[in-house]
């Protein structure tokens, strides 16, 4: 009886308001190869987004979009063909660029050893909120199909110099960004 009465309840209930929080990676990759000094462009594509939003197949409507981490993953002696990486590390900074030109620090000035192996590094704590902040809302245009005319894409430019000065640099380099999306449904 008891069990009956749960499903009359249930069967009785109003439909009620809830929050998902589906998420997804996006990963851009750049091959540096070359000595001295780098000025590297990745570009997010706004049709890679968009599509990735649309496969986390969830009904209702987008609340918010919210940058959970970003990363980089660091892989030396990518390139063949070309010298070996005689770097011990880089600096690097991430710049992005806005709908308007606009440029916004994501990342400044970061010291990262280039070791033997691939590695990924956690990029939260070295994160500037102005630039993360920008890069949401461009993210969260491109959830709300708010996107200016003709913009197809997000730029990107790592930057950055090897250590010892003048050193080769042979790496794939790929930002990772892990995007968390609200949604509101009901149930």
């Amino acid at each position: 009886m008891l069990v009956i009465t749960v499903i009359a309840l249930l069967m009785s209930c109003d439909a009620k308001e809830v929050n998902l929080y589906p998420s997804f990676t996006h990963t851009a990759e750049v091959v540096v190869n070359q000595e001295g000094a780098y000025d590297e462009a990745i570009d997010i594509f706004v049709s890679e987004i968009s599509e990735a939003i649309a496969d986390l197949d969830t009904d209702g409507g987008i609340l918010d979009v919210m940058i959970e981490g970003m990363f980089l993953e660091v892989t030396p002696n990518a390139a063949s063909g070309v010298p070996e990486n005689s770097a011990s590390r880089t600096t690097s900074s991430i710049v992005l660029t806005d709908w308007n030109g606009g440029e916004h620090l994501l990342i400044e000035d970061l010291s990262i050893e280039l070791t033997e192996v691939t590695q990924e590094v956690n990029l939260q704590s070295s994160l500037r909120k102005a630039g993360v902040k920008q890069f949401r809302d461009i993210l969260f245009a491109i959830a709300q199909n708010d996107i200016p005319a003709g913009k197809e894409k997000v730029g990107v430019r790592l930057t950055g110099s090897p250590t010892p000065s003048g050193s080769y640099i042979n790496a794939e380099l790929k930002l990772k960004i892990k995007i968390v999306v609200e949604y509101k449904t009901d149930i």
